[in-house]
């Protein structure tokens, strides 16, 4: 089962992704979110870390929020995540949301991300 902080944010994280604006997000961890953000071969606009805590709460995680962003309805359409998580770094320390603007100007992904879902990092 998902944790209950984690649980408790969902309505948040929902609101904000399932906006208009937003065209796709993708859920992950690193020990680094913001180097990991500009690595993404395609470009992202914001950058959530949500939550953080040891590897295998974190990698817990990961696969609980996947798993709720792809089957829920108004989300799954624009979650890029293509396997329900557990790869990349299996010592990372910190659960992320990276999400990509619709209708974006050009070279809008290089500005320093900022951050779109109004929550504290939980700890887990």
């Amino acid at each position: 089962t998902m944790h209950n902080r984690l649980k408790a944010i969902l309505p948040s994280i929902e609101q904000q992704l399932s906006l208009d604006e937003i065209m796709v997000f993708k859920i992950g961890k690193s020990d680094d979110p913001a180097k990991r953000f500009n690595q993404y071969e395609e470009p992202y606009h914001y950058l959530d870390i949500i939550a953080k805590g040891d590897a295998s709460k974190i990698n817990k995680a990961e696969i609980d929020l996947i798993n709720w962003a792809t089957t829920h309805e108004c989300l799954s359409i624009k979650c890029m995540n293509e396997n329900n998580g557990g790869g990349g770094n299996p010592d990372a320390t910190m659960l992320y949301i990276v999400s990509r603007r619709a209708n974006a100007e050009a070279g809008e992904h290089l500005l320093t991300p900022t951050s779109i879902i109004n929550e504290e990092i939980i700890n887990l």
